[in-house]
């Protein structure tokens, strides 16, 4: 059954960012929660879980990016968990 016509993009820069978004923005955040498990938690543990849990985070998140319908929204959520855990990384860090 063919999807509807009023549920699909219209623009072409707006499925490209919906694509880029989802795979380069999923897997950033996808990397920067692990990197927080493993400055938290014991890194063995963290290494371990990281090859089951990864791929299941980035798919998440990849849908995710689907659900939301406005590509500015999507960049503004990767980007704004990207910083906020990139500062928080600098503070476990630091």
């Amino acid at each position: 059954m063919p999807a509807n016509i009023k549920y699909l993009l219209k623009s072409g820069w707006a499925k490209a960012s919906k694509v880029i978004a989802a795979i380069l923005g999923g897997l950033l955040v996808t990397s920067i929660l692990h990197i927080l498990v493993a400055l938290t938690w014991d890194a063995e543990f963290t290494t371990l879980s990281l090859w089951f849990t990864f791929p299941n985070t980035w798919v998440f998140l990849m849908a995710v990016v689907y659900w939301i319908k406005n590509p500015w929204r999507v960049w503004a959520m990767i980007m704004s968990l990207s910083l906020l855990g990139g500062v928080i990384i600098y503070y476990l860090k630091s």
